[in-house]
């Protein structure tokens, strides 16, 4: 697709453009299969953090780094208001994805159908908020940010080298 290349394999946070303070969020940082996604503010911790990997057709899968698991809409629905938890990767549709961009911001399109998109549920950006799929419309609702998360060592390396290179 045209849109395989808008964000390269990485370990990122997903913020809402609404309050890039809160990120998607395994609830409880919980292991298990069916733990949902929310929206959370951002503490730093591995169930914020989704490892993007592209298969060979150039679909995205966010696998949350500290369960294994991946984002899945729920029993491959797609309809309104579907909702989005994490699942063993099984490589089906409805655990791909696809990102475009939008200004300074992203769309996260289901691969169940390109006219539904990864949605904050009410609109609202809280602790536990939920995340799920709805047709798009084009509102912030419906748009990310991605950021490459970098860690304090990759973090300290580049100031180290900064510094080296202003001596």
């Amino acid at each position: 697709s045209q849109n395989r290349n808008t964000i390269s394999d990485g370990v990122y946070t997903i913020s809402s453009t609404l309050n890039s303070n809160y990120v998607l969020d395994v609830n409880n940082g919980s292991t298990l299969n069916g733990a949902n996604i929310q929206l959370y503010q951002s503490n730093g911790t591995q169930a914020q953090l989704f490892k993007v990997t592209h298969d060979s057709q150039g679909y995205v899968t966010f696998t949350n780094e500290k369960s294994g698991k991946v984002l899945d809409v729920y029993n491959g629905s797609c309809k309104n208001g579907a909702n989005v938890w994490q699942y063993n990767s099984n490589n089906s549709r409805a655990q791909k994805w696809i990102v475009r961009k939008e200004g300074n911001s992203y769309v996260i399109i289901s691969a169940l159908n390109s006219n539904y998109v990864l949605d904050l549920a009410n609109g609202k950006a809280r602790n536990g908020s939920n995340i799920q799929i709805s047709s798009y419309n084009g509102a912030n609702v419906q748009k990310w940010s991605i950021s490459k998360y970098i860690s304090k060592e990759e973090k300290l390396n580049t100031l180290a080298s900064q510094n080296a290179s202003a001596l």
